[in-house]
């Protein structure tokens, strides 16, 4: 669809992007299963980890972002 409505070079743009995202998906994987190991999170934790886990990201970057528009309607004149 991308490349029909768009052209070859946004199709590729796409696909290309597409691939990194799987590429760091599964390494994220890898990354979690390193930390739980190092940490020796029982199995039986390893849910609510991962949940609170989430959680927090979710609300630091909700966070960040309110924070960095203040920010920029601030100092608008820097930018």
């Amino acid at each position: 669809y991308i490349t029909y409505q768009h052209g070859t070079d946004a199709g590729f743009s796409w696909i290309a992007g597409y691939v990194v995202e799987k590429s760091l998906s599964i390494d994220n994987l890898f990354v979690i299963m390193l930390i739980f190991k190092s940490f020796k999170v029982k199995a039986r934790l390893q849910h609510r980890v991962l949940f609170w886990g989430i959680v927090g990201a979710v609300v630091l970057r909700a966070g960040f972002i309110v924070l960095g528009t203040a920010i920029i309607h601030q100092f608008w004149w820097v930018l």
